[in-house]
């Protein structure tokens, strides 16, 4: 298994690549088809954390909503401050902020670089606010085997 260093590591050498690969033809198909589908997930309104949210190139995109960027990388969080992004280095398993500090949380591509998913969902999920006005709110938790298929299914909080 990679060491979250050598993740880290990985994503402060391609943070230029990352950028590079959303302006290619299917980069942008992509991106076009992640930010519909975040558009209409996502609350309209509300503090959200984006998790490895990386360049920003999601959080930066999500217009009218307040995020918040976490990401180890620091190169991939400079691009992100180009953006206009909030920034915070971290890791999803060590989150540096208080309980129900959040409305929603966003892990785009993230869960196949978690070492522990679960055990991390599991410290993220303590950020979100209890009384939320989106109604109960909700993590998406992740169980992976031997880098097989990541099944996915929703998780009230409580």
């Amino acid at each position: 298994m990679v060491s979250l260093k050598e993740v880290i590591e990985a994503f402060e050498r391609n943070a230029d690549y990352y950028e590079e690969w959303y302006r290619k033809p299917l980069g942008r198909y992509v991106l076009r088809a992640e930010l519909n589908a975040l558009n209409s997930l996502v609350p309209k309104r509300g503090l959200g954390l984006d998790v490895g949210g990386g360049t920003g190139e999601f959080s930066s995109k999500l217009k009218g909503r307040e995020v918040i960027c976490l990401d180890p990388a620091l190169r991939m969080l400079k691009k992100a401050r180009e953006k206009g992004v909030d920034c915070v280095a971290g890791v999803a398993g060590l989150p540096p902020f208080r309980d129900s500090s959040f409305d929603f949380l966003l892990l785009v591509t993230v869960l196949e670089f978690l070492r522990e998913p679960v055990n991390d969902l599991k410290s993220l999920k303590r950020l979100l606010r209890d009384s939320s006005p989106f109604g109960p709110p909700r993590v998406v938790k992740g169980v992976r085997e031997d880098y097989g298929v990541t099944f996915f299914y929703a998780l009230p909080r409580g």
